[in-house]
């Protein structure tokens, strides 16, 4: 699959694989665009080449018919440079392999991942290569990996899974698959008033957001409390349907919201302002967060630890997850589960992030959150 950001907006694009097919496609309205690309069938080294006008984009990969490939990164700039990552699904414990080319003679990087920052020196030709090792305590769910300095800022995504265990207690060698994209995913580090999805189509609009904040990595987002929202359009792929779905987001805070408030809204649906089928991530005064489903056949609604408050400056990864037996919040890997089964989930209104929507569903009116958020997404099945 070869996801693109950074070509001219709504343009089209020629996509071609050296000595096999060729064939074109539109850019989106912020210049990404996905395709899927199915290379020749003989061995050897292959390039994949995306150009529209004075932009282009070249990927080498490895055809083998010797088993399947190992999970590969490979991310290209038009300037040239290009990025390998290796492998791009993970396990608390493991190691990310970078390997870089053309960043320019003797350049100093920074690459920044999982907590770590560290400075390495491309070669005379600008070649590089560093390693990350993955701290035992990350929590599951993406985590993005920056490399800066030689030209083009380059931001990976990973997604880190849970460690399987053997029947005897020890760790058993992980088995990677390809991880499933996410049917939305905003990293959050825009600098203007649309809020790109870099996982799809589902670019949001920014309603008095202060972007540009440190974030979990790269930036964030900041709410002000009282006015700051994102809206994403309604979309028939944000619907979990029957199908299980999670959603994802990280926050920091100091504050609590006041009694007098329910609760401040982190991410959820628009519908939630009725009682009609719903996503809703919320944080209470108590400094817990709730994740509530509602479908078809009921709702359930499952609180993290109030002994383990979330105001205390920190990051933290929020999970919800419902599937056909159960209801899920994760906070930073702890599971806090109910046995439930809410039915088909069918969401018409849009996505709210920082605030309750209105009776329209198309903007914030209440419970307003104070903080910072940063990496959201939507995963359906």
């Amino acid at each position: 699959m070869l996801h693109a950001s950074g070509f001219p907006r709504s343009k089209r694009v020629l996509i071609r694989v050296t000595g096999g097919r060729s064939w074109s496609l539109t850019t989106s309205r912020s210049g990404t665009f996905m395709a899927g690309i199915t290379m020749p069938i003989r061995e050897g080294w292959w390039s994949v080449v995306s150009q529209s006008g004075r932009s282009r984009a070249i990927n080498r990969f490895h055809v083998t018919s010797h088993g399947p490939g190992g999970q590969v990164i490979d991310v290209a700039s038009t300037r040239g440079q290009r990025l390998r990552i290796t492998p791009a699904g993970l396990f608390p414990g493991g190691t990310v392999q970078l390997r870089g080319a053309a960043f320019g003679r003797s350049h100093t990087l920074t690459v920044a991942g999982f907590a770590v920052t560290r400075t390495v020196k491309a070669s005379r030709t600008g070649s590089f290569s560093a390693k990350i090792v993955v701290p035992a305590a990350t929590a599951p769910g993406p985590s993005k990996v920056v490399v800066s300095g030689g030209g083009p800022r380059f931001s990976v995504t990973l997604h880190v899974f849970r460690s399987p265990a053997a029947a005897g207690g020890g760790a058993v060698p992980p088995v990677f698959t390809t991880p499933t994209l996410p049917n939305a995913l905003w990293h959050m580090d825009d600098s203007g008033t649309v809020m790109v999805d870099s996982a799809g189509h589902h670019d949001g609009i920014l309603h008095n957001i202060e972007t540009g904040r440190p974030g979990s990595i790269g930036s964030a987002f900041g709410f002000n409390g009282s006015t700051s929202y994102a809206w994403v359009a309604p979309a028939a792929d944000l619907s979990a349907g029957a199908a299980d779905v999670t959603l994802s987001i990280r926050m920091r805070t100091s504050k609590l919201p006041p009694v007098s408030t329910d609760d401040w809204d982190l991410i959820g649906s628009g519908d939630s302002f009725t009682d009609g089928n719903e996503y809703k991530v919320e944080y209470y005064p108590n400094g817990t967060v709730e994740c509530g489903f509602v479908g078809s056949a009921g709702h359930k609604e499952v609180f993290s630890d109030p002994a383990k408050p979330l105001n205390d400056g920190a990051w933290h990864t929020i999970q919800c997850v419902k599937t056909a037996t159960d209801v899920k919040t994760i906070i930073d890997g702890t599971v806090y589960a109910k046995s439930a089964q809410v039915g088909t989930i069918v969401v018409k209104k849009g996505i709210i992030i920082g605030a309750h929507p209105n009776s329209s569903g198309t903007a914030g009116s209440s419970d307003w959150y104070d903080g910072a958020l940063d990496e959201a997404s939507i995963q359906v099945g």
